[in-house]
């Protein structure tokens, strides 16, 4: 399919479709820039994270630096190879003639067909509104024979990926879903949320692969003082959790995700005859305004940490063993936390606020049935 574009040199951000037969996209505001592969100044449109360029009379098109592009283009038409890729560019129309004036012709067939450029967008985004909730599962560790309440098989997180995959389920991030709620980034078809707490290793020598064999990402809620050195609650010593280093490999391959689960208060007391963890409740003999001012530490040093060895700043808070308090909250958000998790069994529900977010807890005595059924 032929459509025509009015263009100046290459590089187009607003645009309006004009409804008639043909194809017609027209411009407004048309600031071009001569491009080449080379060039760190592609222009980009900050709603809808896109750029055109040109180049050699080849049409290129990024979303989300390629990411979230190659991600819709996977789930909605099959193997990524089927489309010609330069660095995080995706080839997606040849130029057949440009008379300099009026606009250019140019055609889409690379494997396969795309009406128009803005068809593609249009198929690939679901509104906000049209999604109702969202999974969110919640893993702890991984391992290849031991199981127990927080540590599922190899084989059972393997074939669970698959049917997430065969189902057509599209993995998200949090900061993937900072994004999209702020309308910087577009929903994709059937989302869901992998997150892994206490970023056991693990996490990085089995998840992280097989997550990124399958172009699909996750979260991991990380105490960051347990990060390179041993921790104070013994369960998480035991079994050992990921580097800086592996963290910021994972990040930069975008398939893992790093956020918040306290700098050091993953751990319990016990009151009023039942555990609670120590960020959701003061300490024996310990004032509010001294609590206040504990946890208002801990959460600033666990974004400092992240800030520091990753660069980027952390939105999304995991309450460890799901405890939480209206003055923790009070305090995550003066930080700047958008996003709070508890461990209380339910869906992401859209059409309530992203604090106190349910997550499904998938545990080592997990049968496939019963995950497939929790997800419906």
């Amino acid at each position: 399919m032929k459509i025509l574009l009015s263009l100046i040199l290459g590089l187009i951000t607003n645009y309006s479709v004009v409804q008639a037969n043909t194809d017609i996209l027209t411009y407004e505001e048309t600031p071009v820039i001569a491009q080449d592969l080379n060039s760190d100044n592609i222009l980009h449109n900050e709603n809808l994270q896109k750029s055109w360029y040109f180049l050699e009379n080849q049409l290129y098109v990024s979303y989300d630096k390629g990411n979230t592009f190659k991600k819709l283009y996977t789930f909605y038409y099959g193997n990524i190879i089927d489309l010609q890729i330069v660095g995080d560019q995706i080839l997606v129309a040849t130029i057949e003639y440009y008379d300099g004036n009026s606009g250019m012709k140019y055609s889409t067939d690379f494997g396969k067909t795309f009406n128009s450029l803005i068809d593609v967008q249009a198929t690939a985004q679901i509104s906000y509104e049209q999604v109702d909730k969202i999974p969110v599962l919640l893993y702890h560790d991984f391992h290849p024979t031991n199981l127990d309440y927080a540590t599922l098989l190899y084989e059972d997180f393997i074939q669970q990926l698959d049917y997430l995959k065969t189902e057509g389920y599209s993995t998200i991030t949090v900061d993937d879903l900072h994004k999209i709620s702020t309308g910087n980034q577009i929903m994709p078809k059937k989302p869901i949320i992998i997150c892994a707490d206490d970023a056991y290793l693990s996490n990085y020598t089995f998840m992280y692969p097989e997550l990124q064999k399958r172009n699909m990402s996750a979260t991991i809620f990380v105490i960051s003082d347990t990060v390179n050195r041993s921790s104070r609650n013994e369960y998480i010593s035991e079994r050992g959790t990921i580097s800086w280093e592996q963290a910021k490999e994972m990040v930069q391959n975008d398939v893992i995700d790093i956020q918040l689960h306290t700098f050091d208060s993953h751990y319990e007391i016990q009151k009023n005859n039942a555990p609670i963890g120590i960020f959701a409740t003061p300490l024996e003999n310990e004032t509010e305004d001294d609590y206040r001012k504990r946890i208002a530490l801990d959460i600033k040093n666990n974004i400092m940490d992240i800030e520091n060895h990753l660069g980027y700043t952390p939105v999304g808070f995991a309450y460890p063993y799901g405890s939480y308090s209206e003055i923790a909250e009070e305090i995550l958000k003066e930080n700047g936390v958008k996003f709070t998790f508890t461990t209380k069994s339910g869906f992401l529900e859209l059409d309530e606020n992203f604090y106190l977010i349910d997550r499904l807890i998938i545990g080592g005595t997990e049968s496939f049935e019963r995950f497939v059924n929790r997800l419906k």
